[in-house]
């Protein structure tokens, strides 16, 4: 019945537009999304044939793709195996750490608690959180939240992480963090950060009187109906259907021991979920579920923020300027807005994006870290399927004007 409504609303939309009524912007992207859906099942055997050479040329273990327009999820798949130690086949309900694309749900809460009021972007982060005492004076008082959540903290990039890979503990960690000089003042340039950005779950954890696991479950999983995904280590290790971190060693592909340290830091890189699970969620950050993510907080995720010149080297398939926003990263991709972000521990990669222009997204989750082309890969075949309906629809255009 939904794929017969789809139809019908696709050629309503189209019937208007031959006819020359005006659409809203809302509903000129519904049209061009349904008009996407067909152009992506069609191209999925090819992608996924893809996919598969992708796996066997690299040997990777495992991985798991999805799908979506912000209202029809298109395409679920596991591919390889969670383990290469008990050789258990992913599924679209295996678990994997997701890394940074926790930041997103940390920014999304935030950006929940600005919808009610608690507090504006501007914030100084002393206001909402009286535990933040850094050392420097300049921090004290001009830095806010949006500073943290879009990496404009003023300290080192990545700092203090090779703390959080020692084993040290959060207290010390963040202590030590306090005690760091800025190289920058608050606002006035980029460096990531996973310390730094969990400060974040300190203000939602005092703000809610909650912690920051609870909230996300209340206010995103169960709402968005995410049930395999959770916070934390031992929600992990409680899961019979996990992926394994796998690492190569000798040029052979190896299960490494699963390590808690990031999930000290769950803002910043605590959250696991399923394939199904980050389909939902992209889902629901195209747009596709205003009962639960208004537009007005969507908008303040995705405006940027930041500009990050330095990550071109990253993400070479990047043409244009690169962004950060509130969680999220903002690309040109052969000339199209995207909305991005990637993440990664030892033995785990995913990667998360949409272009709104076209209305259609994708996750990848590998329990691997060797292979970053299945995103890119896959954007590249539906610019080229549309740029070959547009050349089509221009031929048929000439051809029918020269009849006349």
């Amino acid at each position: 019945m939904k794929k017969i409504f789809d139809v019908l609303i696709f050629g309503v939309l189209g019937a208007f537009l031959t006819l020359g009524v005006t659409l809203s912007a809302s509903e000129k992207q519904r049209a061009a999304q349904h008009d996407r859906v067909p152009m992506v099942f069609a191209m999925l055997p090819d992608y996924e044939a893809h996919i598969r050479e992708l796996m066997t040329l690299h040997g990777l273990p495992g991985a798991a793709i999805g799908i979506v327009t912000a209202d029809r999820i298109l395409f679920l798949k596991g591919y390889g195996l969670r383990s290469l130690e008990d050789l258990s086949a992913i599924d679209t309900e295996t678990v994997f750490r997701i890394a940074s694309l926790s930041k997103g749900f940390a920014a999304t809460l935030a950006a929940l608690q600005v919808e009610e009021g608690l507090y504006g972007w501007d914030t100084a982060l002393s206001t909402v959180l009286p535990a933040f005492h850094p050392a420097d004076a300049g921090l004290k008082q001009g830095l806010t939240v949006a500073h943290v959540l879009s990496h404009q903290t003023g300290w080192v990039a990545h700092a203090y992480d090779n703390l959080i890979d020692a084993g040290r503990g959060q207290a010390a960690i963040q202590s030590a963090l306090l005690a760091l000089k800025p190289v920058h003042a608050p606002g006035q340039c980029y460096a990531y950060q996973n310390v730094a950005f969990n400060l974040i779950g300190n203000v939602l954890e005092h703000q809610a009187g909650r912690l920051f696991s609870t909230q996300v479950r209340h206010r995103l999983f169960e709402p968005l109906g995410m049930e395999n995904a959770s916070v934390g280590w031992l929600p992990y290790l409680a899961s019979t259907n996990r992926a394994r971190p796998h690492c190569l060693r000798k040029g052979t592909w190896q299960v490494r021991k699963d390590k808690p340290h990031y999930y000290k830091f769950p803002a910043a890189a605590g959250v696991n979920a399923s394939i199904r699970d980050m389909a939902l969620w992209l889902q629901a950050q195209m747009g596709g579920r205003p009962d639960v993510l208004s537009p007005a907080v969507l908008t303040a995720l995705h405006e940027k923020r930041v500009a990050t010149p330095g990550e071109r080297r990253r993400y070479r398939w990047n043409d244009g300027a690169m962004h950060y926003g509130l969680g999220w990263r903002l690309f040109k991709f052969k000339g199209h807005d995207m909305v991005f972000h990637s993440g990664g521990l030892e033995g785990f990669f995913s990667q998360i994006g949409w272009m709104p222009e076209l209305g259609v997204g994708i996750v990848v989750l590998h329990n691997s870290r060797r292979v970053d082309a299945m995103l890119p890969d896959f954007f590249d075949r539906l610019l080229d399927a549309v740029a070959e309906q547009k050349r089509l629809a221009a031929s048929a255009s000439g051809g029918a004007s020269s009849m006349k």
